[in-house]
C-alpha cells in the first residue's frame, strides 16, 4: 500500500469544502420528480447535413419556454420540457445557418437535426434564441476557434496552426516568434492537457516548436478552457485543450490535396457503409530534406544534411445501432533531424553520422452507449506515447583496420489509460456527470549507451536504463444546476490518487462554475478551482531541436497544485452577432520545479533530483478583454490582456520574486476577415506584445593584470530577468481564391504574407566585447573593451503560395 503525502492543513480544509459540496448534491438530488409538472424529453444528434459529421456545443433551445441545451462532443443533447401542444426548436452553431422545425411537445421523441453551413442569418426569431442562449453558458474562460474561421487566417509558410490561432486569444500566447508553445496565464507549455480524442499529448509541435502537430484538414473542432475547469477534467495546472478529429464523410467520398513551399498533405474520407460507418486518412509532410539532401552532397562532397517531419491521423467510426456507436482514432508524428558526413585522409575512409528524432504515437477506441434518452455514456481505452532519441555514429575504415563508436540517448513517455464517463439529464433543471479513470503511466527518464566496435573486440557501457511505473486514479462528479431563470452553476468534485515507487499522493480537488443573467443578453461569471499535476517535465533544447525529460512526482518533489478564481462579464449586443467579454482572474501555484542557479540538462537520469529546486511559488492575475463579431461579411475580434507572471525559490535569486520569462504586462490581437464574395476571402492578423524578460548584467567588474594581458573581468547581475527585450509586433495578410472545375471539384490558391513591414523583431540577446585601442599616459597603447548587447532577429517578411484542390 503507498504512503500517502499531503499537507495536513491543507487536506482538512479540502475534506471540509468536499463534505459541504456533497450535502449540497445530495439535497438537489432528493428533490422529488413529483414537485415538476408533466415533462417530456427531446434527445438526439447534432449533425452537420452534408458530412454526418457530430456538431459539438451546438445550442438546441425551445424558443417559447426559452429553456436550452448545449450538445456534447458526439453530437447528443438531451432536453426535458414541461409537456405541451407544440415545442419550436431553434438549432444554431457558429457556421451554420440556424434550423428551426416545430415537433409534437405531448410525446417524447428522439431527432437527428441537421444543420447546413452557412453565414448566421439575422432574423428576428434567431436572435431572440441567440439571445436566450446566452444564459444557459454555465462555462467561462473558454476559447473556441471554428475551423471555417481558422482555415481563412494568414499563416507563416501558408500552413494555418490551430496553435498559433489560440494565441491570437486573450489568455494564451507564444513563448517566442514563429513559435506554437501554448503558455496560459502564467503557465508553462506542460501545465496545458493537451487531448486528440480523449487521449493526451505530450509534444504537439514541429520544426523547433514553430508548427504546431495538429493537421488542418483532419481536425473537427478545437476548445481551450483557461480556468474554471471541470472537475472531468485533471492532471494539468492550466488549461485544458480538446481537439476533436473528423469522423468521415457518411454519405460521399472526398479527397483533398494541398501543395505548399515547402509542404505538402492530402486527406481522404468516405462512407465505408452509408449512413452506418466511414473513415478518415490524412497525411502531411514537409519537405525540406527532399531539397537539402540531394544539394548538400553534391556541394559538400558527400555531406547530407536534412529535417523533416510528418503527421499521419486516421479514423474509422461505426453505427452498431440506435444506441451504439464506436470510434477508432490513431495519430503518428515524427521529426527527424540527420546530418551525414564523409571524408578521406591518407587512405582511411571517415564517416559520422548524427541523427534526432522525436514524435507522438496515439490510439484510442472510444464506445458510446445511450441508456436512455436521459443517459449518455462514453468508454475510452487509449494508448499515448512519447520519444525522444539522440543517435551519434563514427567510423574509421583502413585498409588493415576499422572501428566503429556509437553512443545514443532516448527518453519517454507511455500511457495507457482507460476512463468511463456518464451524463445523467436527471430534472429539467438538473444534470450530473460522473465518470472514473485510470492511467498506467511509464516513464523512461534517459538511457544512455556507449559502444565502441573493433575488429577485435567491443565494448559497451549502458546507463539510466531503467522504467518507472506510475498509477494515475481519479473519479469525479459534477452537478449542472438551474436555479431559476437567471441562475445557474456546475459544481463538481474531482478525487485522485497518484501511486509511484511505494509513495501515494491523494488529492480533493474542488471544481465551482457559476452564471447569473443580469438581463437577457449579459451575465456575470465566476470560478474557483483547484487542481493537482503528478508529473514534471525537465526541458532543454538547442539550435531548436526540444530535449524533453518527463519526471513522475517524488516525495522530493511532490505534484504541483493550483488555485485559480476568476470573475466575467459577458454581454451580446442586441440585433448584432457581436459578444463582449471582460474576466479578471488570479492563479497561485506551488510546488513547482526549476533547476538550481548554475544546473541545467544533462543527459543522466539518475541526479535529476540533485539539479532541481523544489517547492516554488507561482503567481498569476491579470485582466483580459475580447469584443468578437463572429458571422456576416466581416468578421474577427479584438483581445487585450493586461497581466503580471512571477515565479519564486528559496535558494534562487535570493529567495526574491522575479519575473516569468514569459511574463507580458501587454498583449494585444487584432483579426479581420473580410469574405469579400463567394470566390475569395481577405484576412489579417496585428499583434502586439511587451518584451520577454530576460536576464542582463547591470555592469563589470575590470581587473587589469601586471602584464597587461588577459584581463580578468566579471559581469554583475542584480536579479533574474530585471530587464526586458524590445516590445514585439506585426502584422499579417492572407488572401484566399476559390474556383470550381467543370468536374465540380473545388481549387483554392492561397497568398501569405508575415510580417508585411518586416518588423526585426528580437528572437534573443546576446553580449559581445567591443574592443578599442587607447594610448595611455605614459605613451603606451593597450586594448580597452566594452560589453554591448546585440539583437538577434530571425523572421523578416516571408510571403508563401499554396494550392488545393479536391480529386
Amino acid at each position: 500500500m503507498p504512503k500517502l503525502s499531503n499537507h495536513k492543513g491543507t487536506q482538512k480544509k479540502m475534506h471540509n469544502k468536499a463534505c459541504i459540496y456533497l450535502l449540497i448534491s445530495f439535497l438537489w438530488l432528493i428533490i422529488p420528480q413529483s414537485l415538476y409538472a408533466q415533462t417530456i424529453t427531446v434527445s438526439g444528434f447534432v449533425r452537420d447535413h452534408s458530412s454526418g459529421e457530430s456538431i459539438n456545443s451546438a445550442h438546441v433551445s425551445d424558443n417559447y419556454s426559452g429553456k436550452g441545451v448545449i450538445s456534447n462532443p458526439y453530437g447528443f443533447f438531451s432536453l426535458t420540457l414541461e409537456a405541451t401542444d407544440s415545442i419550436e426548436l431553434i438549432i444554431t452553431h457558429i457556421g451554420y445557418t440556424p434550423l428551426v422545425t416545430k415537433i409534437d411537445g405531448k410525446v417524447s421523441i428522439r431527432l437527428e437535426l441537421l444543420l447546413v453551413p452557412g453565414i448566421l442569418l439575422e432574423t428576428a426569431k434567431v436572435e431572440a434564441s441567440r439571445e436566450k442562449s446566452f444564459e444557459k453558458r454555465t462555462e467561462m474562460s473558454v476559447v473556441s476557434i471554428p475551423m471555417s474561421n481558422l482555415v481563412l487566417l494568414p499563416a507563416l509558410g501558408g500552413e494555418p496552426d490551430l496553435l498559433k490561432a489560440i494565441q491570437l486569444m486573450p489568455g494564451a500566447r507564444s513563448g517566442s516568434e514563429g513559435s506554437s508553445e501554448l503558455y496560459v496565464r502564467g503557465g508553462s507549455p506542460d501545465q496545458n492537457l493537451i487531448l486528440l480524442d480523449d487521449a493526451p499529448l505530450y509534444y504537439v509541435n514541429h520544426l523547433g516548436g514553430f508548427v504546431s502537430s495538429f493537421n488542418p484538414d483532419a481536425v473537427s473542432s478545437m476548445t481551450l478552457t483557461k480556468g474554471g475547469i471541470p472537475a472531468r477534467y485533471g492532471g494539468r495546472l492550466s488549461s485544458i485543450l480538446d481537439i476533436r478529429m473528423k469522423e468521415g464523410d457518411m454519405s460521399e467520398s472526398q479527397r483533398k490535396a494541398t501543395i505548399g513551399f515547402l509542404n505538402a498533405k492530402v486527406s481522404l474520407e468516405g462512407p465505408v457503409k452509408p449512413d452506418t460507418s466511414s473513415y478518415l486518412l490524412s497525411y502531411r509532410r514537409f519537405l525540406y530534406d527532399l531539397i537539402t539532401r540531394p544539394i548538400t552532397k553534391i556541394v559538400f562532397d558527400g555531406t547530407e544534411f536534412g529535417y523533416h517531419f510528418y503527421d499521419f491521423n486516421a479514423k474509422y467510426n461505426h453505427k452498431l445501432g440506435p444506441n451504439d456507436r464506436i470510434f477508432l482514432s490513431f495519430y503518428m508524428g515524427d521529426d527527424a533531424f540527420l546530418i551525414r558526413m564523409k571524408d578521406k585522409d591518407n587512405e582511411i575512409d571517415i564517416e559520422s553520422r548524427n541523427r534526432v528524432k522525436w514524435g507522438n504515437k496515439l490510439a484510442v477506441l472510444r464506445w458510446n452507449h445511450i441508456f436512455s434518452p436521459k443517459i449518455f455514456s462514453n468508454l475510452v481505452i487509449a494508448y499515448t506515447e512519447y520519444n525522444h532519441a539522440v543517435k551519434q555514429s563514427f567510423k574509421e575504415k583502413a585498409v588493415d583496420n576499422q572501428r566503429h563508436f556509437f553512443s545514443s540517448f532516448s527518453s519517454g513517455i507511455r500511457d495507457l489509460k482507460s476512463s468511463f464517463d456518464m451524463e445523467l439529464f436527471y430534472k429539467p433543471n438538473y444534470k450530473l456527470r460522473i465518470g472514473i479513470s485510470s492511467n498506467l503511466q511509464t516513464f523512461t527518464p534517459g538511457i544512455t549507451l556507449y559502444e565502441l566496435e573493433t575488429e577485435n573486440e567491443t565494448i559497451k557501457s549502458e546507463f539510466g536504463n531503467f522504467k518507472i511505473a506510475a498509477l494515475d486514479h481519479a473519479a469525479y462528479l459534477e452537478n449542472h444546476f438551474d436555479i431559476g431563470k437567471r441562475f445557474s452553476a456546475n459544481m463538481g468534485l474531482r478525487a485522485t490518487l497518484y501511486s509511484v515507487d511505494g509513495s501515494g499522493f491523494f488529492s480533493l480537488e474542488p471544481r465551482f462554475i457559476f452564471n447569473y443573467m443580469t438581463s437577457y443578453n449579459s451575465s456575470l461569471r465566476a470560478s474557483w478551482n483547484r487542481l493537482q499535476q503528478n508529473v514534471h517535465l525537465l526541458t532543454s533544447g538547442g539550435m531548436g531541436i526540444p530535449v524533453d525529460l518527463w519526471v513522475p512526482a517524488t516525495p522530493f518533489a511532490k505534484p504541483s497544485i493550483a488555485e485559480q478564481w476568476a470573475l466575467g462579464f459577458a454581454k451580446n449586443l442586441k440585433g448584432k452577432s457581436v459578444e463582449i467579454s471582460v474576466e479578471l482572474y488570479h492563479k497561485k501555484m506551488d510546488r513547482l520545479i526549476g533547476y538550481k542557479e548554475g544546473a541545467g540538462y544533462s543527459r543522466s537520469s539518475l541526479n535529476w533530483e540533485d539539479k532541481i529546486e523544489v517547492d516554488g511559488i507561482g503567481r498569476a492575475y491579470g485582466i483580459e478583454f475580447l469584443i468578437q463579431k463572429t458571422s456576416g461579411k466581416n468578421s474577427g475580434w479584438l483581445a487585450y490582456s493586461l497581466s503580471r507572471t512571477t515565479r519564486e525559490f528559496s535558494n534562487i535569486n535570493s529567495g526574491r520574486p522575479f519575473l516569468f520569462k514569459y511574463d507580458r504586462l501587454h498583449d494585444v490581437s487584432i483579426v479581420w476577415i473580410r469574405r469579400i464574395s463567394n470566390r475569395s476571402d481577405f484576412s489579417a492578423t496585428w499583434v502586439y506584445a511587451t518584451g520577454n524578460a530576460i536576464t542582463l548584467p547591470e555592469g563589470r567588474y575590470y581587473l587589469e593584470r601586471e602584464h597587461r594581458s588577459f584581463p580578468f573581468d566579471l559581469h554583475i547581475y542584480d536579479g533574474i530577468n530585471t530587464h526586458r527585450m524590445r516590445s514585439f509586433h506585426k502584422l499579417d495578410v492572407g488572401y484566399n481564391i476559390n474556383w470550381v472545375k467543370s468536374n465540380n471539384r473545388k481549387r483554392q490558391l492561397s497568398f501569405n504574407l508575415y510580417n508585411v513591414y518586416n518588423r526585426q523583431n528580437p528572437y534573443y540577446y546576446f553580449l559581445e566585447e567591443e574592443k578599442k585601442h587607447v594610448i595611455n599616459d605614459d605613451g603606451t597603447e593597450s586594448v580597452r573593451s566594452r560589453t554591448i548587447i546585440k539583437q538577434q532577429s530571425f523572421f523578416p517578411l516571408i510571403p508563401s503560395v499554396s494550392y488545393s484542390f479536391r480529386f
